[in-house]
């Protein structure tokens, strides 16, 4: 699996500690950074949710402020469900009940613990299914 990020400048350091954690459980992470550099959250966004929508079976993780904006942003796009997440609980049911593939995360609001766990959870949740992929289906198509 793929794991897209990017983040604003002032949440450099959050974003290094996650890639850091993930690539020390050996998850491939690709730093959007380096390819499209950027401090406009609306080109942040769109560079991860185009890899990810582009990618199947890839997630993305966008690290601002304070997360709403590229939470909003990202919801535009068709297949993407992304989930502005803060604690562990939000991770793992977003995943299981909504198949999301990308999340935000507010490096003001989130401290790194916090936001590794959250991280770690969300890469490991699986998705329900069944009467959930109704819902997930009526969101695609108003895309």
């Amino acid at each position: 699996m793929s794991i897209f990020i990017h983040s604003d400048q002032a949440s450099q350091t959050l974003k290094q500690r996650i890639i850091d954690d993930l690539t020390a459980h050996d998850y491939e992470v690709v730093d959007l950074a380096n390819e499209q550099p950027s401090d406009d959250i609306t080109e942040i966004t769109r560079a991860v949710t185009e890899r990810v929508a582009a990618h199947s079976g890839s997630k993305g993780i966008i690290i601002d402020h304070y997360s709403i904006a590229p939470f909003i942003l990202a919801n535009k796009y068709k297949n993407i469900i992304c989930a502005m997440i803060s604690d562990e609980q939000s991770a793992k049911m977003t995943c299981r009940h909504n198949n999301t593939n990308v999340i935000t995360l507010g490096s003001e609001t989130v401290g790194t613990l916090v936001a590794l766990n959250c991280v770690r959870t969300f890469l490991q949740a699986t998705y329900d299914g069944g009467r959930h992929q109704i819902r997930i289906d009526m969101l695609n198509h108003l895309c």
